[in-house]
């Protein structure tokens, strides 16, 4: 039973079109906290968490070590529908110029228009405009779809990488 607050994340989709010029990214606000924790929680599913299922009360979604600054956020027709995290791998100096994606969300009425795609490409793209800045993306993640079904997404994943100058590795496990 889904706790106060946990409605649909800021109420149903617009009527897909085919066309997403109406979703934009964005730099999260402090003020996109509460939407993005209620996000958070929906797409909530043992494939993938590493934590207990959240339970009241919650804590915010922007701490100490993840702040507004280090997400960007799909928003379709003034609707929060997904987020990318981005984080440092490790907190040697070193390393300080790496960022990496560390939690990626797309609400599941909005999957399949591209979003998640966008939201992935949207770090290099924003990085393109800066002098002497390279950009390498390396994926992996677990989906519970059958291998046939993964290795088509898995290749298109790597053709639409390729096609933004970002992909190295690609690597799918299957559930």
């Amino acid at each position: 039973m889904a706790a106060a607050g946990d409605g649909p994340v800021g109420g149903p989709a617009p009527p897909y079109s085919g066309a997403m010029t109406d979703m934009h990214i964005r730099t999260a606000l402090p003020e996109d906290d509460a939407a993005l924790a209620r996000l958070d929680r929906a797409l909530w599913s043992t494939l993938h968490a590493v934590q207990p299922r959240p339970e009241p009360p919650y804590e915010p979604f922007f701490n100490d070590r993840f702040g507004p600054h280090d997400h960007l956020v799909a928003e379709l027709a003034g609707r929060l529908v997904g987020y990318v995290k981005l984080g440092y791998p490790t907190p040697l100096l070193t390393n300080a110029h790496v960022r990496q994606i560390q939690g990626l969300a797309v609400a599941e009425d909005v999957r399949g228009r591209g979003i998640g795609r966008r939201l992935i490409r949207a770090p290099s793209t924003r990085r393109a405009g800066r002098a002497r800045s390279a950009s390498r993306c390396a994926c992996s993640g677990t989906t519970p779809r059958p291998a046939s079904s993964t290795k088509r997404r898995a290749s298109r994943s790597k053709a639409c990488c390729r096609a933004s100058s970002c992909w190295t590795a690609c690597s799918w496990t299957t559930c």
